[in-house]
């Protein structure tokens, strides 16, 4: 479930929180998800990288030569009903 300073991993009460690498942020939440991410692309003009679950509606944003996670927003809230639209930096 998409939050506030990550994505929390119910019911086990474990984030995975802003900073985190993006190899690790990536195998974690699509661990989660069942599945890889479907794409992996720049948005045109936005200086971040995203990973992108577009069937889950689901972006994870990534910033740096490092590739820290920093930010995800989460489509049209069918995946995830109630949870905010989206956290940190994002495009």
């Amino acid at each position: 479930m998409p939050a506030t300073q990550g994505i929390d991993v119910a019911p086990t009460g474990q984030e995975i929180g802003f900073g985190r690498h993006r190899a690790g942020a990536v195998a974690a939440v699509a661990r989660v998800l069942g599945r890889a991410p479907d794409a992996a692309t720049a948005p045109p003009g936005c200086p971040l990288a995203a990973v992108a679950w577009p069937r889950d509606g689901l972006t994870l944003y990534f910033e740096g030569r490092d590739a820290r996670f920093v930010g995800w927003r989460a489509g049209d809230g069918r995946t995830f009903p109630g949870a905010p639209r989206s956290a940190g930096r994002t495009c």
